[in-house]
């Protein structure tokens, strides 16, 4: 059970890392009006944020 509790919480967390990265480049592009930049700097940004979160859960 412990497993899975680890499991559901890695995969709600990288997805939530994922998400405010895209909502902050979608906000970000729609302040200073340069489409789509903020928005691939924002995805990856939160992709990144989600791969240290996953390997900091795994080496831990």
């Amino acid at each position: 059970m412990k497993q899975f509790a680890k499991a559901v919480n890695l995969g709600f967390s990288m997805v939530a890392c994922i998400g405010l990265g895209t909502y902050l480049g979608l906000y970000l592009d729609q302040v200073f009006q340069v489409k789509p930049i903020c928005l691939i700097i924002g995805i990856f940004m939160g992709f990144l944020s989600a791969l240290l979160y996953l390997f900091k859960m795994v080496w831990k």
